[in-house]
């Protein structure tokens, strides 16, 4: 059972700010662990609320979620497997198994192979 709630642009930017702020308490601005609480925060919000109406599912969503990781090789690929090792990434990935029948940790796994385009 897919979960959405209106898309607001203007609740979105206010959203992502909170997340960077955070992140900004756990590391400097695009370091690794910057962007992985900012990723976590944001997977913890549409594993708790769903995603906004402008995706028409969660596979559509990945393709705003993938750029928010480093885009070089090695550091995307330190950083997903961080996320990955997060506390908190066993109960988003459940919750969005659940909800989207989609399993973001074997996609997230298949990410750290996948090259970046140069």
């Amino acid at each position: 059972m897919s979960k959405f709630y209106p898309h607001h642009v203007e609740d979105c930017i206010r959203q992502d700010k909170a997340w960077e702020a955070a992140a900004d308490k756990v590391g400097e601005s695009l370091t690794t662990p910057w962007m992985v609480e900012r990723q976590i925060l944001h997977l913890q919000h549409i594993a708790e609320n769903g995603l906004p109406d402008c995706y028409e599912d969660f596979e559509e969503f990945l393709y705003d979620f993938y750029p928010g990781f480093a885009w070089g090789d090695p550091d995307r690929e330190e950083q997903i497997k961080a996320v990955l090792a997060d506390a908190r990434f066993a109960a988003i990935a459940e919750a969005i198994q659940r909800d989207w029948d989609f399993d973001l940790r074997a996609d997230l796994v298949k990410a750290i192979t996948e090259k970046c385009p140069e």
